[in-house]
């Protein structure tokens, strides 16, 4: 059985009993081997967008059970919260995390809620490769998962044993640093997401401001731009060419008004895209409030990057960006400089690369679908033990 732990995501690393990495082996001192709770404890505390749930026992579903699907956007750092393992060629859910995307789905839809014990059967475009769905699990932004309600049952097996080393010094130091920064990471990209897609804002709390002005897309930039576009209606053959004679979404961004919090200025995007469909376009409208700080070096920075310095001149030759610190007639500036880019997308005048920049800062949501309710949930069964098996 392979377990779901990302490869670059767990800060702590299990090893074999004896072979331990030369950057970790101290001299003169043998690995000391902890018990179970001390393992258990560490990686629930280490845990950077991962998640340590306890395994229950399986039992087999009923003949009826069938194929359901669901669609979850995962916004820039957040966790995906499914703790996964391979067994027989199958991927078996074995935990959900509070507090995650999936975990949100469940909320929203609990009609077709994934449970523990279910099978993914298909991520987006990959089926019957559990270790490439794995994959694709860690990464894509967007995903369509089919499941199904009909779990397995597996053997218990000796849980993996972790050896420990004494950390001292600059070793320890940075073992710390890391942890408050995934920690700071995590924080950031939950106050981000909470102040967007809604138009009450009362009722957050000052320290969700603060994380949020520290936000930003340096850490998140690494997804596939192609299907992502794809999930908003947008056809492209590579990060820089557009697909031609296709239908293109129209995106629409507005900015009329700004608003003091946390210290910081915010400026309010209205947005609203419209995705075409076989009958009718669909319409989504949210809000999206952001720095200036935010919008200079996040957005257009990198349209910058993307479009190159000669060719953004010419697109946005009459509505110049902002200026620094603020200054009177900020927000007229970055209505214009919105209103051209948006312009710049509609007419496919920018590269795929930079429009999926836009709608990932924008914290753009998923367009709807119809999908069936999914098949009856089996009894839920209560956990014989924990277990230590990392989730994505």
């Amino acid at each position: 059985m392979m377990s779901a732990e990302g490869e670059d995501e767990a800060p702590l690393e299990a090893y074999e009993e004896g072979n331990v990495p030369e950057d970790r082996e101290q001299s003169g001192e043998d690995a000391v081997e902890p018990n179970a709770d001390e393992v258990s404890n560490t990686l629930r505390q280490q845990a950077a967008g991962g998640y340590v749930a306890d395994r229950p026992d399986m039992r087999n579903a009923d003949d009826d059970s069938k194929e359901f699907a669901v669609k979850i956007q995962k916004l820039p750092g957040m966790k995906l919260g499914l703790e996964c393992v391979q067994f027989e060629g199958e991927l078996v859910v074995q935990g959900i995390a509070e507090g995650m995307v999936t975990e949100e789905w469940n909320t929203k839809n609990p009609f077709q809620a994934i449970q523990v014990g279910d099978v993914v059967r298909q991520v987006n475009q990959l089926r019957g490769d559990s270790k490439k769905m794995l994959s694709e699990l860690r990464n894509a932004l967007v995903l369509s998962l089919k499941l199904e309600h009909c779990s397995r049952e597996i053997p218990d097996i000796e849980e993996p044993k972790f050896p420990s080393w004494r950390r001292t010094g600059g070793a320890l130091l940075r073992f710390h640093q890391r942890l408050e920064l995934e920690a700071a990471l995590m924080d950031q990209a939950c106050a981000i997401a909470a102040i967007s897609r809604r138009h009450e804002r009362a009722d957050l709390e000052p320290k969700v401001w603060e994380a949020a002005s520290a936000w930003n897309l340096e850490s998140f930039m690494f997804f596939e731009e192609v299907p992502f576009l794809a999930a908003f209606g947008y056809m492209a053959k590579d990060k820089t060419t557009w697909e031609e004679g296709k239908k293109v979404p129209t995106l629409t961004l507005n900015l009329d008004e700004h608003f003091e919090q946390a210290g910081c200025t915010w400026y309010i995007i209205k947005c609203c895209l419209e995705v075409p469909g076989d009958s009718e376009a669909e319409s989504l409208t949210w809000e999206a409030p952001r720095r200036l700080h935010h919008l200079r070096m996040e957005l257009h920075d990198r349209m910058k990057y993307y479009m190159e310095e000669a060719f953004y001149a010419r697109v946005f030759n009459e509505t110049p960006f902002a200026r620094h610190m603020g200054l009177p007639g900020t927000t007229a500036r970055l209505k214009a400089w919105l209103t051209t880019l948006s312009n710049a997308i509609n007419k496919q005048e920018v590269p795929p690369m930079a429009a999926a920049i836009t709608l990932l800062f924008l914290h753009t949501p998923l367009p709807s679908d119809e999908q069936e309710a999914p098949a009856p949930l089996p009894d839920p069964v209560k956990p014989p033990r924990p277990s230590l098996v990392m989730a994505i």
